[in-house]
């Protein structure tokens, strides 16, 4: 797990995980420093309506992102700003929670971050199932014993990226995107081969 140490810079893709589920992948001492501990991007009209949600959202480290208003808004400049300060920033490239079986379109969020860091981060791309089991968006409480399962993919080191100054901005972060959005797609076909292979 040295990749999430404090001293890399990194940010961590993965469709609509749960914070439930970090919570049981990390080790305490990363758990307890806030220093640590990953940020992450929360839905401004769920996550931030009354005064005790957020505060709640606040402390665990959560940025009040506005849907729709795009990538240049506060919530995504100071994700920027932790990335060059070195702070783990996990983003749901989705954009939402999503329980279906196929991703949607990445946003292009992901990429104003790699791009616009002024050293790009290492991306860890992992993909996981079983959370639309354990926790449907129908209900408020858990399902325990869900079998739920995650793959990591290798770093994506965006340092070594070709940035080509022949193409626009805009095609730029389609690129990208789509970069990340390929690797996590193929943890998830490996996870659903995996799981094939395994009935």
């Amino acid at each position: 797990m040295r990749m999430l140490q404090p001293f890399h810079r990194h940010q961590l893709v993965s469709p609509s995980i749960s914070t439930r589920v970090l919570l049981g992948l990390l080790p305490w001492s990363t758990l307890l420093d806030a220093k640590n501990m990953r940020w992450s991007l929360g839905a401004k009209e769920i996550c931030f309506t009354n005064a005790f949600t957020s505060w709640f959202f606040t402390v665990g480290q959560v940025l009040p992102i506005i849907r729709g208003d795009g990538i240049y808004q506060p919530a995504m400049n100071q994700a920027v700003n932790l990335l060059d300060n070195n702070r783990w920033v996990h983003i749901f490239p989705e954009g939402r929670v999503n329980q279906a079986e196929t991703m949607l379109r990445f946003k292009w969020g992901i990429a104003r971050l790699v791009m616009d860091s002024k050293t790009p981060p290492l991306v860890l791309p992992f993909y996981h199932t079983g959370m639309q089991h354990m926790v449907p968006l129908s209900q408020h409480y858990p399902n325990p014993m869900k079998k739920i399962v995650l793959a990591f993919g290798k770093p994506i080191d965006f340092r070594s990226y070709s940035f080509e100054k022949s193409i626009t901005n805009e095609e730029q972060r389609i690129r990208i995107t789509k970069r990340i959005q390929d690797e996590v797609e193929r943890l998830k076909l490996f996870v659903d081969q995996s799981l094939d292979v395994a009935k």
